[in-house]
């Protein structure tokens, strides 16, 4: 009797531990599932940091080129200016370089007659 009932203790026992294995392996499994998810959350996050960094830099680059860009056409055009002005000068220069050699040529005209 009183192996029996020691039999039944010791398979009792038995059965507890494999029932206590199994839930530590169940909860191994879980948390390693867990790590593995919070790994890769984690590791989605600083990608996402990343990247956001990566448009704010570029976004930055873009607007100094935009500034640079916005400053090289306004130089363009005010030599545009200044060129038109150059051009409008010196053509009226040679009309009236022109019209002082021709009223000159005719003061001599008339001064020979």
């Amino acid at each position: 009797a009183d192996n029996k009932r020691l039999q039944e203790l010791a398979d009792t026992k038995v059965a507890e531990a494999q029932s206590a294995l199994e839930a530590q392996a169940k909860a191994e499994a879980q948390a390693f599932e867990s790590r593995t998810k919070l790994l890769a959350s984690y590791t989605e996050s600083e990608s996402q940091n990343i990247r956001q960094s990566q448009i704010d830099e570029y976004r930055e680059k873009l607007r100094d080129v935009e500034a640079v860009l916005a400053e090289k056409v306004a130089e363009l055009e005010a030599w545009e200016l200044k060129y038109s002005e150059m051009e409008h000068k010196l053509l009226h220069s040679s009309e009236r370089d022109s019209l002082r050699a021709s009223l000159s040529a005719r003061a001599k005209k008339r001064k020979k007659n």
